[in-house]
This record gives structure tokens, sequence and C-alpha cells, in this order.
């Protein structure tokens, strides 16, 4: 298991970034795997994910601690969309920021 970086996230995001900005029924699974993905990404230590918002990380370690409530809000997929929607535009923020500092 490799630490995490920002191009293991984009690797995972780019197959579902036409579908995470569209519409999605709310007791839909489209988003199931990638959000397990991205969740298991998230509990892993690495230097990258320590400089990710305390939110994203926070949500990733309460889900595996399996919060019922948590877990009961991301069995709708529509909630598991908007987390990923979420985390997509914050990292493609950053690696703008990269490209820019460049």
């Amino acid at each position: 298991m490799n630490a995490p970086v920002l191009q293991d996230y984009q690797r995972l995001l780019q197959f579902y970034a036409r579908q995470l900005h569209g519409s999605v029924p709310q007791y839909g699974r489209r988003f199931e795997l990638l959000f397990a993905r991205i969740i298991d990404l998230l509990n892993r230590p690495s230097r990258f994910n320590a400089t990710l918002p305390r939110t994203f990380i926070d949500i990733a370690q309460r889900i595996s601690l399996h919060d019922a409530a948590l877990r009961y809000h991301f069995r709708h997929d529509g909630n598991r969309q908007q987390f990923l929607r979420e985390l997509e535009e914050y990292l493609q923020w950053r690696r703008r920021e990269q490209q820019r500092r460049a």
C-alpha cells in the first residue's frame, strides 16, 4: 500500500468527472465503489493527505469506524456524489495551484 498522492485521487475521479456533476437518483449505487476507494485513500497516512482539509479525513475515519449516522447518510448515492464532487473540486484547485507555482 503506497502513501496516496494527488495523482492517485485524480486517477480515480477522472472516470466519473461528468457523472459527478450530473443528477443521480438518491438511492442508486453509481458512486458506491468510487466512494469506498476514496475513503480508503483518505484513511491512509501520507504527506499529501496531511495537507487536505480535516473534514475529508474526519469523515473517512468516522466511516471506517462504522459511525452509524455517517454510514446512514452516505448510503444515499446523492450524498456520496456531493462528497466526491467537493473533494474533486478541491483537488482541481490544488492542481491549479501547483501548476501556477511551477
